[in-house]
């Protein structure tokens, strides 16, 4: 297993206005992404048609169509799966200290993996939303037991701890779905579709999954929000934290909470989608410097940004069809993981 501390400050720490422009700039790419988001396609749309289409006008248009009833649910699924996994990324590598840690790392995908494909080829589910709800029942169960034993034996939770617990759930989790699917062949037809993560199919479900899973995704941000001072104090080492009057064991379990309502939503919304926990916090860190605040404040442009960019790279690589986004981010992500092992300064092994 490989840890890193790196207490490197980014240009500008401790003044507020180069980060204010920071946010300011990455707003505007946000915008951006957002109007790419709803113009490409496999029909490209021009600028007076997504504006007569959001203001309602033509309403039986095809370009209305496009907008309102596929691209505009897209894009609201971007931004909020996109706010999530990257909030829920920063929270992960700095309670379990590990700068290549990612929410999978706690068996929250292989644990929802592998609700999804017993949901499939025991009950015989198939719609979006059942399979949303399973993928949280099977994360819920699998953090669940992560924490239970990185909480265990010891007046505080190991960061180490509750890292090899999620590896030994992930590595439990991923046999139990691989033996089901190679025993079941039809159920591969399913779980393939959900598997590989993915902004498009049908953006009125889109909608109804998102608007079904708001309010867990809402007080995962509230509990992400509380939990920042505390976790900014940690970063100064546990002696420090504990002298300050920081509970380690509220902080890293709230975090814990808060990562399994925002990664387990996202995924019942999108499907796994891996590496955007990873790179996006790297990122934050490379522009805000180490205050948690602005990293946090930074996550909520940036995992939008990448998502939804790799979301139109996808439908633009091809000419007929689209490459899904899970796939595509993995592309942006992988180079960033290689990366932090490459040229992290301060490794332990």
């Amino acid at each position: 297993m490989i840890f890193f501390k790196d207490h490197s400050q980014s240009v500008g720490d401790g003044h507020w206005w180069p980060r204010i422009i920071i946010i300011s700039v990455l707003a505007i790419g946000l915008g951006m992404m957002i109007f790419a988001g709803l113009v490409f396609g496999a029909r490209e749309l021009t600028l007076s048609e997504v504006w007569n289409a959001l203001r309602g006008h033509e309403s039986e248009s095809i370009a209305s169509i496009t907008v309102n009833s596929l691209r505009l649910p897209r894009v609201l699924v971007g931004i909020v799966v996109g706010i999530a996994l990257a909030v829920a990324g920063l929270l992960i590598q700095n309670i379990t200290n590990n700068g290549l840690a990612d929410p999978g790392i706690l068996g929250i995908n292989a644990g929802a993996s592998t609700a999804v494909v017993i949901g499939i080829w025991a009950f015989g589910f198939s719609s979006s939303f059942d399979l949303g709800w399973l993928s949280i029942i099977g994360a819920s169960v699998a953090i669940i037991i992560v924490m239970l034993i990185g909480f265990s034996g010891a007046r505080h939770a190991s960061p180490i701890k509750l890292i090899l617990a999620g590896a030994a759930m992930t590595a439990i989790f991923s046999s139990i779905t691989s033996s089901i699917l190679f025993l079941a062949d039809e159920t591969i037809n399913v779980f393939r579709h959900w598997i590989v993560g993915s902004l498009s199919s049908g953006g009125n479900t889109r909608l109804l999954q998102l608007t079904g899973f708001l309010p867990l995704l809402l007080i995962g941000m509230f509990i992400s929000i509380f939990v920042l001072r505390g976790l900014d104090v940690l970063q100064l080492g546990e002696d420090t934290a504990l002298a300050l009057g920081v509970s380690l064991q509220q902080i890293r379990f709230l975090g814990i909470v808060a990562i399994v309502l925002l990664a387990a939503s996202a995924t019942a919304i999108a499907g796994p989608i891996g590496f955007l926990g990873l790179a996006t916090p790297h990122v934050a860190r490379a522009l805000m410097g180490a205050s948690m605040i602005w990293r946090f404040a930074a996550c909520l442009f940036l995992g939008p940004i990448l998502l939804l960019g790799a979301d139109i790279i996808g439908r633009l690589l091809l000419q007929s069809g689209e490459i899904q986004v899970g796939v595509v981010i993995v592309f942006i992500g992988v180079p960033v993981f290689l990366s932090v092992v490459r040229y992290s300064k301060e490794l332990i092994i």
